[in-house]
C-alpha cells in the first residue's frame, strides 16, 4: 500500500469513528443545524445496493450511531434516527482553496447506496455547510442516485449539475469532483472510484469542469488543517473539547498544531500548542475563568513554512 493510500484509510477510519468522544453530542449538531432552513427530499430517488459491500468502517459507522443519540431529542421508538455524517466543503486557504470536513446529522439507515446519497445532496447549496466559512457550488437537484457495489460508487447526477453554475467562484467548482468524491467515500466507508452519470451515461464535465472518470480520491486538495469537533456555534460551558486532523501539503510534516482563542474584539486569550499523532489531533481547553459570550477558536498547522503555517481553519463557540 502507497503512503498516499495508507492516509487515504487512515482519513476514512477518521471519517467513521471520529465521533466517539463522548463530549460529541448529536443533538448539539441538530440544534445547530435546525436553524437553517432545509428542504424536502420529495423528489424521486434511485438507491441501488450491491451485495457484499459492509466494510469495518461502514459496520462501525452503523454500530456507533446510538452513541450520537442525545436522549433528550430521542424518539420513543427503538433506534436512532440520525447520525453525524461526513460532508466536505470548500474555502479558501493561503495554499489555494482547499477542502474541510464537516460533520451534519443525517438520517440513519443501514443502506450504503441511501446514506450515501444522502451525504452528497447535504453539499448541494440549499442544504450546504454550517460554518459560514465553507462554501459549495452544487446546484440544488445535483444529486438524483447512487449505486454502490463492492469495487465503486456510481453517482447519477442532474442536468443542473453539468454546467458551471452562476456565481460560484472557479477554485471552488474545480473542487466540486474531489468535494463529491471524498463525501461518498465517507458514507461508504472505503476509498472507491465514483463514477458519475447523467441519465445513465458517463459525463466529462461537471460544474463546467472536465472530469476524468472514474474520479479517485486525491488527499493533496484536503486542507492543511481542519477542526472536526467542535460544531459551529456550540455552547459550552467551563470545558471545551476540540478534536481535528492535518494533511501534508509540503516536504515539511506538522508535528504540532498552533492555536489561539480570540474573543469578539479579535483580541487573544488564550494560546498554545497541542501535538499532532497519525495526523490526528485533540485537545481540551479550560475555558470557564474567560468572560461569558462568543469566542473564535483559530487553528493552523506549526510549521516553518509561511503558506501552509498561514492556512488556518476556524470555530466559533458560546460561553455561557
Amino acid at each position: 500500500m502507497s503512503p498516499d493510500e495508507d492516509a487515504q484509510l487512515r482519513a476514512l477510519f477518521s471519517d467513521a469513528v471520529a465521533d466517539v468522544d463522548p463530549h460529541d453530542r448529536l443533538g448539539e449538531i441538530r440544534r445547530r443545524t435546525s436553524q437553517r432552513p432545509r428542504r424536502s427530499r420529495r423528489r424521486p430517488l434511485l438507491v441501488v445496493l450491491g451485495a457484499g459491500t459492509a466494510t469495518a468502517a461502514v459496520v462501525a459507522i452503523t454500530a456507533l450511531a446510538a452513541d450520537f443519540r442525545d436522549d433528550r431529542d430521542a424518539p420513543a421508538a427503538s433506534g436512532p434516527t440520525e447520525y453525524p455524517g461526513a460532508v466536505y466543503f470548500v474555502s479558501e486557504t493561503s495554499v489555494g482553496a482547499r477542502l474541510f470536513r464537516e460533520f451534519q446529522p443525517l438520517p440513519a439507515t443501514d443502506d450504503i447506496a441511501v446514506r450515501t446519497l444522502d451525504a452528497l445532496q447535504q453539499m448541494e447549496v440549499d442544504a450546504g455547510p454550517v460554518d459560514n466559512d465553507y462554501d459549495t457550488g452544487w446546484p440544488d437537484g445535483s444529486f438524483t442516485a447512487v449505486s454502490v457495489d463492492q469495487t465503486s460508487i456510481t453517482v447519477q447526477v442532474g442536468a443542473v449539475a453539468l454546467s458551471a453554475p452562476a456565481d460560484v467562484p472557479a477554485d471552488t467548482a474545480a473542487l466540486g469532483v474531489q468535494q463529491a468524491v471524498h463525501t461518498a467515500d465517507a458514507a461508504v466507508g472505503q476509498p472507491l472510484p465514483v463514477t458519475f452519470e447523467h441519465a445513465g451515461a458517463p459525463v466529462t464535465e461537471l460544474l463546467g469542469t472536465k472530469v476524468e472518470q472514474p474520479a479517485l480520491r486525491n488527499t493533496r486538495v484536503e486542507a492543511p488543517v481542519n477542526i472536526n469537533d467542535p460544531v459551529e456555534g456550540l455552547e459550552v460551558g467551563d470545558v471545551l473539547a476540540v478534536r481535528g486532523q492535518v494533511t501534508p501539503v509540503s516536504a515539511e510534516r506538522a508535528d504540532t498544531v498552533a492555536w489561539e482563542v480570540h474573543d469578539a474584539t479579535g483580541a487573544t486569550q488564550v494560546a498554545g500548542t497541542t501535538p499532532v499523532t497519525e495526523f490526528a489531533w485533540q485537545m481540551t481547553l479550560e475555558v470557564g475563568n474567560l468572560a461569558r459570550g462568543r469566542y473564535t477558536l483559530v487553528v493552523w498547522p506549526d510549521v516553518d513554512d509561511e503558506a501552509v503555517a498561514g492556512a488556518i481553519d476556524t470555530r466559533s463557540f458560546v460561553l455561557r
